[in-house]
């Protein structure tokens, strides 16, 4: 048997635990299984007897010389194949891809499984976070993981103002190419520091990067993108909380300046294609209550300025070359944005149902028509 996939109750998992003992202990249990994924369904998943079950028995995938792909899938928030022990003898240091979703899994764990998979090319975590009062570990020795190109973690915990920083703070990633990050429920102020001091260890050849339903000063952000010169995708996304994060003010920051060498614009993403960035318009504009347009906003002729669009166009015709003397760069390897999309959340009843009164479309359909971008500005509830 090469590929072991299996969706089931806890009963299930007993029957195959008792499978594993009546195995040899030096021989193989499984000597070709090349692909395992465990699920278990959330209403399956009770505490109580995955707590008798784990304690006596387990899974065992040791002397496993051929496996090479891991993924364990558990919905519940206090069960996880991992936190108690159902799944045990992973060889983490052979294998080349690893999902674990377990929201249960603690990120201190988490990040010492991934330190030990040396062969490790595609890694995807959805685990729990620090707490806002909990005790990290000092970051020990810092582990490099050559041969990692895809990095996806998402941190999860109900519990707001968590943490997730000290994640990245162990490890170096020299063939990253892909990373997301997404944390929902965290507020780390220092996630943007730490993802920077991760690409200055790993100079990493990055072109997709995401920080997904995530909370970042804004302020934070062009330092860690002034490091990575091969960005073709950029995705930035505020948790829907109803708090503006000025992340807009990214694209600002992120213009071609006039008096830039070749050198210095290639610091400012020359590779770029693909934005997406999306938060949450001002709370002040809306009713909280009803979901509709504040009474002091009511009969606006123009939310374009809410919405800051002419800031966003300008900044999106800058990086299409509209503004720019390009007879002062040296360098033709400088791309233009193909596909932007700004994204604004919290937004009033009346002003999404009523574009007429946003005249910011007038120019984005300009620019469209003058340069090969296509720009999408949705806006949701």
């Amino acid at each position: 048997m090469r590929n072991l996939s299996l969706s089931a109750p806890l009963s299930i998992y007993r029957a195959l635990t008792l499978m594993n003992q009546t195995t040899s202990y030096h021989r193989p249990r499984f000597p070709i299984l090349e692909y395992v994924h465990f699920a278990m369904p959330h209403m399956e998943s009770d505490r109580a007897a995955t707590r008798q079950l784990t304690s006596r028995s387990s899974v065992s995938l040791l002397n496993c010389a051929k496996l090479q792909e891991v993924y364990l899938e558990s919905a519940d928030h206090t069960f996880g194949f991992i936190t108690d022990n159902l799944v045990v003898g992973i060889p983490y240091d052979q294998l080349t891809d690893l999902t674990i979703i377990e929201n249960a899994l603690n990120p201190e764990r988490a990040r010492s499984i991934l330190i030990g998979c040396s062969s490790l090319i595609r890694c995807s975590f959805i685990i729990g976070q620090w707490g806002p009062d909990e005790v990290v570990t000092p970051a020990g020795n810092i582990t490099i993981l050559p041969h990692l190109q895809v990095l996806i973690a998402t941190f999860t915990g109900l519990q707001p103002g968590g943490r997730i920083s000290p994640f990245f703070d162990t490890i170096t990633m020299p063939a990253l190419v892909k990373l997301t990050v997404s944390a929902p429920h965290a507020s780390d102020e220092h996630i943007a520091h730490a993802l920077g001091r991760l690409q200055a260890r790993s100079r990493a050849p990055l072109r997709r990067l995401a920080l997904a339903k995530i909370r970042v000063l804004h302020q934070n952000i062009p330092g860690l993108l002034s490091m990575l010169p091969q960005l073709t995708h950029l995705h930035i996304e505020a948790p829907r909380d109803r708090v503006y994060y000025r992340y807009t003010d990214i694209l600002s920051a992120i213009r071609y300046q006039l008096d830039h060498t070749a050198e210095r614009a290639e610091q400012f993403m020359p590779e770029l294609k693909v934005v997406f960035i999306a938060d949450n318009l001002h709370s002040q504009y809306s009713d909280g209550n009803t979901g509709r347009v504040n009474l002091n906003f009511m009969g606006k002729r123009d939310v374009s300025k809410a919405f800051r669009d002419e800031v966003v166009l300008d900044a999106i015709e800058n990086r299409c070359g509209g503004d720019v003397d390009w007879a002062r760069f040296h360098s033709s390897d400088l791309k233009f944005l193909e596909v932007v999309t700004v994204k604004w959340k919290n937004v009033p009843q009346e002003w999404r149902e009523d574009e007429t009164q946003r005249r910011g479309l007038t120019r984005k359909a300009e620019l469209e028509s003058t340069y090969p971008v296509r720009i999408y500005l949705p806006l949701e509830p």
